[in-house]
This record gives structure tokens, C-alpha cells and sequence, in this order.
């Protein structure tokens, strides 16, 4: 089941009670996330109505029975639904070995308070700045045409330097282990 789901996301999963005495038997729910530390998938404690709950493997469609846990669901789905707006990392790779990159995240920087501090400070003017540019590449690449060979968008296939010569495929390039497949000019669907 954990092997379809992705690393970089937390996601809601039902969780067992901790058997204490007293303590009601109810599933809960609880935040399901990857560590690395542990290498391994781990649920949160407490669940999200703020009881203790077990490390446990139910399943995913599990049913939950807290009734405190049903009625947080819809703003822990709501918060998980704005975090999983983090571009994928092909896509933040991608982003920040644009050319425009740069010029986004100086931008982004150069706004400040009256009083001189930074509006986004440091590290998060460059996470603002690579999310930026990756969302403007993703509409960039929704409005062109895709490539024959690859798949990639046709602005992303460089001319070669001379007639005789393939041009380079910059989305491909990015891709680990695939620079001799990045040599290619663009060719149009079913051609």
C-alpha cells in the first residue's frame, strides 16, 4: 500500500486507540508520514482530536469511528490539500535551472517593510521564488505542444549550432541518468 503513496506528503490514516483502561474503543485518525530517520512510514501521536493513539497497520479505508476525529477531517484535508501544492522535484529542479530563476528570486527579495527587514525572508524567498517559476513553467508546458520522441514541451528543445546537429532537450537533461537520451530535436506528435 506505501509503496504508490509519495515520500514528500503527509496523508490522514486511521489509527487504532492506545489501549489504556478508560480509554474508548474508537479508530482515529492520525497524520501518516514518511521519516527518514527511521526509514519507514510512521503515524503521528496524538491522533487529530487530540487522543493518544498506537502505531498501528490498519488500513488506509479503515473505518474511523471518533467522532471528534470525523469532524477535524475536513480541516486537516483542507491543510494536506495546500501543502501537496509543493511542485513535484522534477518540477523544483526544473524551476531553478531556468534561466528566469534568478531574476524571480532577486525580485522576491527585494521587497521589504518600512522599517528595511525583508517581506520573505531568506530561504523562503527562494522557496517562494522556485515555486513561482515552477508554476509559470507548468503553464508554459500546458500550452505547448509535446514532443513526438520525448513527450516534453517543444519550448524546451534547444536548436542545435549548426544543421548538421541534434539540438538538446532541457527537461530531459534535468532527468538523472538520461543525458545521452537528452539529444533530440523536437519532433511533432505522430510524425
Amino acid at each position: 500500500m506505501t509503496a504508490e503513496l509519495d515520500r514528500s506528503r503527509r496523508y490522514l490514516k486511521p489509527v487504532p486507540r492506545l489501549p489504556l483502561p478508560g480509554e474508548p474503543n474508537e479508530t482515529h485518525l492520525g497524520l501518516y508520514g514518511w521519516e527518514d530517520r527511521l526509514d519507514a512510514w510512521v503515524t503521528s501521536s496524538p491522533a487529530i482530536c487530540g487522543r493518544s493513539a498506537e502505531q498501528g497497520d490498519l488500513p488506509m479505508d479503515a473505518e474511523v469511528t471518533c467522532p471528534a476525529c470525523i469532524r477535524r477531517r475536513p480541516q486537516y484535508e483542507s491543510v494536506l490539500a495546500r501543502e501537496n501544492d509543493v511542485p513535484p522535484v522534477a518540477a523544483r529542479v526544473a524551476a531553478r535551472r531556468d534561466p528566469r530563476y534568478p531574476a524571480v528570486r532577486d525580485t522576491i527579495r527585494c521587497y521589504g517593510w518600512n522599517d528595511g527587514s525583508p517581506m520573505v525572508p531568506g530561504g523562503d524567498a527562494d522557496l517562494l521564488a522556485t515555486r513561482v517559476m515552477a508554476a509559470v513553467r507548468a503553464r508554459e508546458t500546458a500550452q505547448q505542444p509535446s514532443c513526438g520522441e520525448c513527450g516534453h514541451p517543444q519550448n524546451q528543445h534547444g536548436e542545435a549550432d549548426d544543421p548538421a546537429s541534434v539540438g538538446q532537450c532541457r527537461e530531459c537533461a534535468a532527468e538523472p541518468d538520461s543525458e545521452d537520451d537528452s539529444w533530440h530535436d523536437y519532433e511533432p506528435p505522430g510524425a
